[in-house]
């Protein structure tokens, strides 16, 4: 199977400064505090009817309007990264470890299926609106949401300031909105 072209709204997340963190603490309470996060900011992503793709250690990529069409998948993905902020700032409170994330979203043409070989299929988007939400999430500071100007002109939500970024493989800044 090929998959199928479709327009996805695509997030990637990633805690900052991960490394430091992890050095601080022991293995077991490090997997105990990732296993809260991932699974906290899981149900947020799926409450707001998103698929999680993967984990990559403390990044999540995570996408919309696949496998189900959903009509307003640019709000969900940008509303379940607020949603997500305000659950770290939650789970900072009484944590012995705070974490910060920064958020990248962005809109537009995908490959969506089954990828792999025979010893190991994996559902997943790619394309240049995948790699997009990744520099755009690789772009963002602690507590930061990128997302490109189609998320923000499919979502109709309101940002704090937009600019042009240059984004790694892009020849031409990309117009992002900090929401």
């Amino acid at each position: 199977a090929e998959g199928e072209e479709k327009i996805l709204t695509v997030m990637f997340t990633d805690i900052r400064g991960f490394t430091g963190i992890s050095e601080k603490m022991k293995p077991k309470e490090l997997v105990k505090m990732l296993n809260k996060y991932l699974g906290a900011m899981t149900e947020i992503i799926i409450a707001n009817k998103g698929v999680v793709d993967k984990y990559i250690g403390d990044a999540i990529m995570a996408f919309w309007n696949a496998p189900v069409e959903e009509k307003d998948h640019a709000k969900l993905a940008v509303k379940a990264a607020i949603e997500m902020q305000k659950r770290v700032n939650e789970l900072n409170k009484d944590a012995d470890q705070e974490v910060h994330v920064g958020i990248g979203i962005s809109t537009g043409y995908a490959v969506v299926g089954s990828t792999g070989t025979e010893h190991r299929l994996e559902y997943t988007a790619l394309g240049d609106t995948v790699n997009v939400a990744s520099r755009l999430c690789s772009n963002a500071k602690a507590d930061e949401i990128l997302v490109s100007e189609d998320t923000f002109k499919l979502a109709k939500v309101e940002a704090k300031r937009s600019e042009k970024i240059k984004v790694k493989g892009r020849e031409e800044a990309v117009k992002v909105y900090f929401v």
